[in-house]
Order: structure tokens, then C-alpha cells, then sequence
């Protein structure tokens, strides 16, 4: 297609044919730097995608959307902010916040993915940054840092239809930073909570007892700071910003801090972290430009270690931002370079093994590009959204998802399949070591998801056993058989589907 662009009062055309989202690059440069720039350095700009590192290597793109009618805030220019997944009666959704308010999408079908809700914000837009969405249960949950809609609960069983607000209010608090819901314990936890009045607390926990109604338990002491939390069966790892890590159990009725670290290397703003599955492993971000995550190991909580530094390796200012682990693979956003993935079954040896850059300008030190990523879909689609361009769904390489998945370090017991091979009923047993969640999925052996076999939120201790039904319309031939649970790992079976 060919552009007509504005240069010192000058019309030049263009192809854009090989200049992935050219109109959006165009305008974020006039944004910044005028219209009346010199020619030679709008031609510097198209020269961008070669200076930088390859655009993307074992990830490639399978849905793209952007509005750029949407109000961009004034600081970073940037419209868009947190993105977040859900997998609803059979059916994926993605939720992506942005300056004016909620958008969710059903990516199911990527060729034919869309927005089917949105809910629109109470604040100015050019003044909002963050929002964050988490999810329990049927419901979605939605705060934001500089818009007061309080805390907001959605009721999901309706989508693709609808998705009403159930709950809506600033009584418990009027904005947060971040949110994080402890699924085991049933238990909301709220960073850098202000209250209407002005009072503030680094973090509250509120009980889901009964998740349309949260009520306040307990709020953290002793740091000035909580940006983000990560919390499993009641043990929270508090990113605190200048005040490192902390790691505080609220298992008991008064909450205990088993551990703090707040010296290390490559030391700057602690923004954001994910536990591994099997629990062994701790991996976290310093939201400060040239510094590289940190991988601990935290088998024995009170005995921790950073046993490896890992970056981007695009550029010596790059700035990683929000991180999720599924089974041996680290994904985290990384601002300028996109979002990254990274194989860390071995935690002292991590390996980049994907990337796939959303955005095309040049590193300039500041904040913006590629905000979030998810990455719990059945299907194995990653979600990632850019601060300036909008919702990118992505799928890794088989060679990189089902490979790395296959050698997980796994919790999960004494998995069997029978019959195998099968014509239609498949049999599964398995030993579940506590109460958990439970995901299984059905994949080509190239990696391609074919259908969601069975997912329960309440699966009981002990030994199980599952059937599901393949579909006489599944073809013959030799399929994977995955299961995931986020706290027990993952596993992969291969299973042989005959006539």
C-alpha cells in the first residue's frame, strides 16, 4: 500500500510494503520530534529495523490489533498498558488495558480474533498509565493507579456476549499499582494502595471468602514500597522497588517475614517477579535501564541465591519488565526489544530461545514498547501487548514450546494413558500430591493446539482418574497429550490416535 506523509510542508510517498506498522511509526515520530523534521531523519528512521537486532526468531505473529484513535497519555506517548488471559467455556480471551479503559478480545480463532467488550474508565485519559487485571474463579478482576475506579470485579461466564461489572467501588481502596490473587488461599493482594482521603499502604490482603465482596485481613509493614507481588499457598514475594525482595508468609494469623534481600548485584528498582512451578526457582526484574534479571534459587527459602543474571542482549540500555514462567520457559516483556523468552531448566544456565520485537523505534532510554506478556493459554498463544501498538497474539515454534515443555521438572505422579492407542475414550490416571488446578489439552506433534480435554479448579488430593473423548472427527495419527497445573508443573504424553 502506499502512504502520503507530511514532511516540511512537503508530500513524499512511500512503500510500505516491508515496514511492519509504517503509519504507527510515522505518527510516533511526528509525535515526538514535529512536523517540521528534516527529511534525513524520517529516512534514519526506516533504517531502525535493520540497525536493531533480528525482529523476531522461533516466535511468529498470528494476530495484531491497535487503535490509534485511543487518547495516548502525555509522558511516554504511550495508549496501551497491562495485558492478561482467561480461558472461558472452551473459548481464550485476552484483556488489555489502556488510557481509556478495559478491551477484551476472543483470540480462539487468531484469524478471526476481535474485541467483544469494553469498558470504558472514569479518569482522564492522558493522564493513565497502568491498569491491572487478574483473574479467580468466574471473575475478573481490574484496578489502576491513576484512574479511581476502585476496585472493579467482572462476571466472565458471559463472554463472548458480555462480561457485566458485578462489583464496583473505592470503599476498600481508590487506586493500586498491581494486584496479585493467591488462588490456593483464596486471597487478594493489593500493591501500593491508596485509600479515598489520600492515606497510603505499600500492600493489602483482602479474603475472597466470597469473591463479589472482599474483605480487608492484613497490610504490610516495615518498606516504604510494594510494586508487585507474587504469591503461592500464602507465601508473597513483595517486590519492593528500592527496598529489594521480600518474602513474607501470611499463612498464620500475624504475618511473618521469612527473608529479605536487599543488596545484589546489578541492584536497582525490584519491579516485578514469577515463581517456578516446582517452586525452586525465583526469577525478577530490576525496572532499571542496562540492568539484567536476576534468577534465584530459593529452594530453601532462609539459604537463597542468585545463581544467574540473563538479559536481552539487544542493547547495553535495555530494561526488562513484567515476567511469567510456564514449565522450564521464562517470558518477560522487555520495553524496546519486545517480549523474550527464555529455556531455564537449567536456573545457573538460562538460554534465549525467542523473541519477537512489537517495536520498531530505537531505544531512547525511557518507557515504552512491549508493556506485558501472558502465556497460560490451553493453547500455548502467547499475549503481549505494546505500549504504543497495541495487542500482539504470537505462537512459539514447536521446536520451543512442546520440546522444552516435555523435559519440565514435574510434581505431578504416575501419569498413564489408556487405551493407547485409542480410537475415541482416552484414560488418565495421575496422583495429585494437594489440592490444585488441572489443565489438560490435546496438541499436534508439531505443536499446533487442537482442543481443550478437561480443566477443574478444584481438583482433589490423592489418586485421579479422568476420561475424555477425542471426537470421531479427529484424525488418525499421533498427537501430544499436555497437562499443566501452576503449581505442580507439567507434563506431556504422547498418544496415537487410531481408526
Amino acid at each position: 500500500m502506499m502512504g502520503n506523509i507530511l514532511i516540511t510542508k512537503r508530500s513524499i510517498n512511500f512503500d510500505f510494503k516491508q515496514a511492519h506498522n509504517a503509519n504507527f511509526m510515522i505518527q510516533q515520530y511526528i509525535y515526538f520530534y514535529g512536523r517540521n523534521t528534516v527529511i534525513i531523519g524520517l529516512l534514519a528512521l526506516f533504517l531502525v529495523k535493520e540497525a536493531k537486532a533480528q525482529d523476531s526468531l522461533n516466535m511468529q505473529l498470528v494476530y495484531h490489533w491497535n487503535d490509534t484513535t485511543i487518547t495516548p497519555e502525555v509522558y511516554y506517548g504511550s495508549r496501551f498498558n497491562e495485558i492478561w488471559g482467561m480461558a472461558v467455556n472452551g473459548r481464550e480471551y485476552a484483556v488489555m488495558g489502556s488510557t481509556e479503559g478495559m478491551h477484551v478480545f476472543d483470540v480462539t480463532d487468531p484469524a478471526n480474533a476481535s474485541q467483544v467488550v469494553y469498558h470504558a474508565g472514569i479518569g482522564s485519559p492522558q493522564f493513565i498509565i497502568h491498569r491491572d487485571f487478574k483473574t479467580y474463579g468466574q471473575y475478573l478482576y481490574e484496578v489502576s493507579d491513576e484512574d479511581p475506579i476502585g476496585l472493579r470485579i467482572y462476571d466472565m461466564q458471559y463472554l463472548p456476549d458480555s462480561m457485566p461489572v458485578v462489583y464496583s467501588s473505592d470503599t476498600l481502596f481508590r487506586t493500586s499499582h498491581n494486584i496479585f490473587i493467591d488462588e490456593n488461599s483464596g486471597r487478594l493482594y493489593v500493591c501500593n494502595e491508596q485509600l479515598v482521603g489520600g492515606a497510603f499502604y505499600p500492600m493489602g490482603v483482602y479474603s475472597l471468602a466470597n469473591p463479589l465482596n472482599p474483605q480487608f485481613e492484613f497490610s504490610l509493614t516495615g518498606i516504604s514500597h510494594a510494586h508487585d507481588v507474587y504469591v503461592r499457598n500464602d507465601t508473597a514475594y513483595v517486590n519492593a522497588g528500592n527496598d529489594g525482595l521480600w518474602v513474607v508468609d501470611y499463612s498464620g494469623v500475624t504475618p511473618q517475614i521469612l527473608n529479605t534481600l536487599t543488596t545484589y548485584a546489578e541492584q536497582g528498582y525490584n519491579h516485578s517477579g514469577w515463581l517456578s512451578d516446582d517452586g525452586n526457582t525465583y526469577v525478577f526484574a530490576d525496572e532499571t535501564h542496562g540492568k539484567r534479571m536476576k534468577i534465584m534459587d530459593v529452594t530453601d527459602i532462609n539459604n537463597w541465591s542468585i545463581v544467574s543474571l540473563i538479559g536481552s542482549g539487544v542493547d547495553s540500555n535495555s530494561i526488562p519488565h513484567n515476567q511469567m514462567i510456564r514449565g522450564n520457559l521464562l517470558f518477560s516483556s522487555y520495553y524496546y526489544d519486545g517480549p523474550r523468552v527464555f529455556d531455564i531448566s537449567d536456573p545457573a544456565n538460562p538460554q534465549q530461545v525467542a523473541w519477537y520485537d512489537t517495536y520498531k523505534f530505537p531505544n531512547t532510554g525511557s518507557y515504552q514498547g512491549n508493556w506485558g506478556v501472558y502465556c497460560l493459554l490451553p493453547s500455548g498463544r502467547i499475549l503481549a501487548s505494546d505500549m504504543q501498538s497495541g495487542l500482539f497474539v504470537l505462537e512459539l515454534d514447536s521446536s520451543v514450546f512442546v520440546g522444552t515443555e516435555k523435559t519440565a521438572s514435574l510434581q505431578l505422579e504416575a501419569v498413564t494413558l489408556w487405551p493407547n492407542p485409542s480410537t475415541d475414550l482416552i484414560n488418565m490416571s495421575l496422583n495429585l500430591p494437594h489440592h490444585t488446578t488441572l489443565r489438560v489439552d490435546l496438541y499436534t506433534v508439531d505443536g499446533r493446539w487442537v482442543k481443550a480435554l478437561f480443566e477443574n479448579t478444584n481438583m482433589e488430593q490423592g489418586a485421579q482418574q479422568l476420561q475424555f473423548n477425542l471426537g470421531e472427527d479427529l484424525p488418525v495419527g499421533t498427537y501430544f497429550i499436555k497437562g499443566y497445573s501452576p503449581d505442580l508443573g507439567s507434563f506431556v504424553k504422547t498418544l496415537i490416535k487410531s481408526k
